[in-house]
């Protein structure tokens, strides 16, 4: 075996580690968050809205549960500026940026009492909470876009 065999194979051996690690970091995370956000309902803190095993896709993030096919365009079209709103209505977009401001981190929709239904990961559940009583890693910069016209 070449050295550079030696070093393609040691590499793709981390990367194998490095995977597994971070599936099993992932499962520590989720275990955790879900005993922490199911105390924060039993608190009355948020409340649940729907279990993830309930959801026709588990796996879907908050973008996917929020708006469903067509993802991006409607992303694209509800954060132009000119959409962006300081008096949110039932039904717009809450749209959770970055300390940076550069990335999009967390999406939810406004209801109808002010509070905010969001889906808070991947194999987390969906929840309804204050607009700002989100986790943390979603960021604190919350911004409100319109519904586009096409919704």
């Amino acid at each position: 075996m070449s050295e550079r065999d030696t070093y393609t194979t040691d590499l793709e051996m981390l990367k194998a580690e490095a995977e597994k690690s971070l599936t099993e970091l992932r499962e520590q995370i989720t275990y955790f968050a879900k005993f922490h956000w199911d105390s924060l309902v039993k608190l009355g803190i948020v409340t649940l809205v729907t279990r993830r095993e309930e959801l026709s896709n588990p796996d879907m993030d908050c973008g996917d549960y929020i708006f469903g096919e067509g993802k991006e365009e409607i992303i694209k079209e509800i954060t132009r500026t000119e959409a962006m709103t300081l008096a949110p209505q039932p039904g717009d977009y809450a749209v959770y940026l970055s300390d940076d401001f550069k990335f999009q981190l967390h999406y939810g929709r406004v209801t109808e009492d002010g509070k905010v239904i969001s889906k808070w990961g991947p194999d987390g559940d969906v929840y309804k909470s204050e607009p700002l009583k989100v986790p943390l890693c979603y960021g604190k910069n919350l911004f409100y876009f319109k519904q586009p016209e096409t919704t």
